[in-house]
């Protein structure tokens, strides 16, 4: 397994794009992330993942929280 940070931008604005790092350390639990730990309001989490594709990786989050929340924050991995 790889151990990868996650910067989730444009979340946790005030009064848009809000998505608690609970709802967001389960849904990434959800999408084969494990040890998922997330840093305070910000949108970063750290995890591990068997995935080797980053770029992949970044863009399944992305489409994660789309689906789920009903809008895509920009992941970098």
């Amino acid at each position: 397994m790889n151990t990868y940070v996650g910067l989730f931008r444009g979340i946790n604005i005030v009064g848009s794009n809000r998505l608690p790092m609970k709802d967001l350390k389960l849904l990434l639990e959800t999408h084969a992330c494990v040890d998922v730990q997330t840093y305070i309001q910000s949108g970063n989490v750290i995890f591990r993942s068997a995935a080797s594709d980053v770029s992949r990786l970044a863009k399944q989050l992305t489409a994660a929280v789309s689906k789920s929340h009903g809008f895509a924050p920009l992941c970098l991995c």
